[in-house]
């Protein structure tokens, strides 16, 4: 059950641009994410993306009754 909460949490998070993806976990490997409206530094080399110290703002384009949006940790068209 928690599992759940915690999976329907993120993706909520994903879809309304608060959080993105800059790391996918597997096995002993945790996935990251960071606020959208902080710029992403990366000093030990651990995301999968490139870091930006401008924040992506993605909560900005969130529209409430838009469509949904992936959930990966894809960026969105700016």
């Amino acid at each position: 059950m928690l599992k759940d909460t915690i999976g329907n949490a993120l993706a909520e998070l994903l879809e309304k641009g608060l959080i993105e993806k800059t790391r996918q976990g597997f096995l002993r490997r945790c996935s990251l994410f960071a606020f959208t409206w902080w710029g992403i530094e990366d000093p030990q080399g651990k995301l999968d993306i490139s870091p930006n110290p401008v924040p992506s703002n993605l909560w900005q384009r969130y529209k409430k009754n838009a469509k949904p949006t992936p959930t990966s940790g894809a960026k969105l068209p700016r």
